[in-house]
């Protein structure tokens, strides 16, 4: 007669159902931050009218800058072009 083996393995299936628990738990923890960062940026959004000086004294300064480097790439296309063989 044929001895009887202990079944002493580990099913998967009670792996996979952990797994897939916790997965589920992280997934839906995670949309539930999403949904309240999205809601804290939604209140903070209008702007006074102050934010709105600032901003367009933010692009005279960006103008301004871009202005800058455009002369300075003006000036170093200059440099890369010149003749420098006749000295």
């Amino acid at each position: 007669m044929r001895r009887r083996k202990p079944h002493g393995g580990v099913s998967l299936f009670a792996f996979q159902d952990i797994l897939f628990g916790t997965i589920g738990i992280i997934l839906m923890m995670m949309i539930l931050f999403i949904l309240m960062i999205g809601a804290e940026i939604s209140i903070d959004s209008p702007q006074s009218a102050s934010t709105q000086e600032e901003n367009r004294s933010g692009t005279d300064v960006l103008e301004d800058r871009v202005e800058r480097l455009q002369a300075e790439k003006t000036y170093l296309e200059d440099l890369l072009n010149a003749d420098y063989t006749r000295r």
